[in-house]
């Protein structure tokens, strides 16, 4: 019950290392978190800085309350693991190339990846000359809103703009054109990667 139970012994490991408190030790160790009146608790002494690691963590906790009988370990309630992730994902632009010139507005293709997967690709064109973003069917000074979705190709493994791409014309003129692609993990860390290119219409006879 509520304040029968002084504290919760907790195993923090990180592959072969134990948190102490204060650094990695390879010998196993636990942490003591103290335990409330009403039963609740919390553990804050967790590593910063350097001692910040990626990879697979795992976390177990036991309690003994005054008369010496210890808690019953329960897969996901008194012990856990989680990925600590602060990569972002891999990003390549295929195309169009970066410096290409095109005789019409070309689509986005791009190459994500990341060891703990993607969860989103988005899209931004920006009309160079003002710094004008594409919604999908007009010009704006809004960059945030205007990302554009893509659709995944599982044949090859690559991202395409999905969305209405803008035509040759007066509100469109030919000029220079940057793609910026974002690409975010489930972590939510986000890479992101340019690639400028030049519209004119085909004047070869």
């Amino acid at each position: 019950g509520a304040g029968l139970v002084l504290n919760v012994n907790l195993s923090i490991n990180n592959g072969s290392d134990y948190w102490s408190g204060s650094d990695w030790t390879s010998t196993p160790t636990t942490v003591q978190a103290p335990v409330a009146l009403d039963g609740t608790w919390s553990y804050t002494h967790l590593p910063t800085g350097f001692d910040v690691r990626t990879g697979t963590y795992s976390i177990s906790a036991t309690v003994f309350d005054y008369a010496g009988h210890q808690s019953s370990p329960q897969s996901g309630v008194t012990n856990l693991f989680f990925t600590l992730d602060d990569s972002p994902p891999t990003l390549t632009i295929n195309a169009p190339g970066n410096g290409s010139s095109q005789i019409a507005f070309p689509n986005v293709t791009v190459s994500a990846s990341d060891s703990q997967g993607v969860q989103d690709v988005v899209v931004l064109l920006k009309r160079d000359s003002d710094s004008f973003y594409w919604n999908g069917s007009a010009w704006t000074t809004n960059g945030l809103s205007s990302f554009q979705p893509t659709t995944y190709n599982s044949g090859n493994q690559t991202y395409s703009g999905n969305f209405t791409l803008p035509v040759l014309n007066a509100i469109s003129p030919e000029g220079s054109y940057t793609y910026t692609v974002a690409a975010v993990d489930v972590a939510g860390n986000a890479q992101f990667q340019n690639a400028q290119f030049t519209v004119a219409p085909d004047t070869t006879p």
